[in-house]
């Protein structure tokens, strides 16, 4: 009893975990997620953390959220993360449990407490009536973790405007002191609908003529045949078109499965950061994985089937979910500038995007081109803006 008692506590470790600004989650955004982890033992600790949330309802639907990120604890040590976390109705509690060698040693749950409304926060003095107060060197790196609030005031920063901020302002529709060139604005319907006509199909030729030449040539004689009591042209007839459809449904369905496309705008007022939507319609059940943080950004009124899940490597962040058949989904972030494209050149913006997204299109330079993605190709358009 005493060597079991002493092994549980020579892997028991101390965690502390807290969601949102000042501890209010705020509903349908990214907050910030501070999670603690000490050693109290002799020894190193080498695992993994997984945390874990469910949103929606058993009415409308519910879904799973799941990250998780190597951890690593010197003796007697202690390590610190601040994380990004989607918090959306429904979600009330999140669960971190650490582990070891595919072992649970150690696990809370945490109650949240939601807010539906952004918050109003304030950048050193003079605080005025903002809720949540932060200082010029607790503005975080990451422009997600500001998208609980909806106005941060501040007088002036030691150097420039942080560009956390401005892609705040520009992308989230946050409201401060520094005022940007133009707040993008998403629209669901145009987009998702855009979605829904990326399936590619393929050409006509292949049943075409092949279906003529079968109906003048094959289906008269062989009917005829059979009509008079040769069942051996009934079994040709059958085994022809059979051949046929089986020919043209490997056709078909050989083309890619996954349609997608990516959006990313930037600004000249942000120099670090960029903002990039990911769409995409399945006609199987299909995994995807994509490089980066990316959260939902226009979900339906149903979560069923929108899980997603974040791992956390040596090349950063990547997130992965499934699409469903015939259901588009969408997901958002914001990044450091790098999309490559095999361009084909400056266009006009098609009329979908113009529908999907609110932005100042008189001043915006549209490239338009594809992302290699494996065996398929992923259209891509780049909006360059002042």
């Amino acid at each position: 009893m005493i060597f079991l008692l002493w092994a549980f506590c020579a892997f028991a470790l101390e965690t502390k975990v807290e969601v949102g600004w000042g501890g209010q989650a705020v509903v349908s955004a990214v907050n910030p997620l501070w999670l603690s982890v000490s050693n109290p033992n002799p020894s190193p600790f080498s695992g993994e953390v997984r945390i874990s949330g469910k949103i929606g309802s058993p009415w409308r639907g519910e879904a799973s959220y799941a990250l998780r990120l190597p951890l690593f604890l010197a003796p007697y040590g202690r390590v610190q993360f601040l994380l990004p976390w989607p918090v959306e109705l429904g979600m009330t509690s999140v669960s971190v449990a650490v582990f070891s060698e595919g072992k649970e040693v150690s696990s809370r749950e945490v109650e949240l407490f939601l807010t539906p409304g952004r918050l109003h926060g304030a950048i050193g003095p003079p605080f005025g009536s903002a809720e949540i107060l932060l200082s010029a060197a607790e503005v975080p790196d990451d422009p997600l973790l500001l998208w609980p609030f909806s106005r941060l005031d501040f007088s002036r920063f030691p150097q420039e405007v942080p560009d956390a901020i401005k892609a705040w302002s520009v992308f989230l529709g946050g409201e401060s002191p520094w005022e940007p060139p133009f707040r993008l604005e998403i629209r669901a319907e145009p987009f998702r609908q855009s979605l829904q006509n990326l399936r590619s199909s393929p050409p006509l030729w292949p049943a075409l003529i092949p279906g003529i030449f079968l109906y003048l040539f094959a289906l008269g004689p062989l009917l005829g045949g059979s009509s008079r009591g040769r069942p051996g042209y009934l079994l040709v007839l059958v085994a022809v078109f059979s051949a046929f459809s089986l020919f043209y449904s490997v056709l078909r369905e050989g083309r890619p499965k996954i349609s997608s496309c990516v959006v990313s705008i930037q600004s000249a007022s942000v120099r670090r950061f960029c903002f990039e939507l990911w769409g995409g319609v399945s006609w199987r059940e299909e995994e995807v994985e994509l490089p980066g943080f990316w959260v939902e950004a226009l979900p339906e009124r149903g979560w069923g089937g929108l899980d997603l899940q974040w791992d956390y490597g040596p090349e950063g962040w990547r997130t992965r979910f499934s699409l469903s058949p015939g259901r588009p989904r969408v997901l958002l972030r914001l990044a450091q500038p790098q999309i490559l494209l095999t361009q084909e050149g400056k266009t006009a913006p098609p009329a979908w995007l113009i529908s999907a997204l609110a932005l100042p299109w008189e001043k915006a330079s549209v490239e338009r081109g594809f992302l290699p993605d494996g065996p398929r190709k992923t259209e891509a358009f780049l909006v360059l803006l002042p």
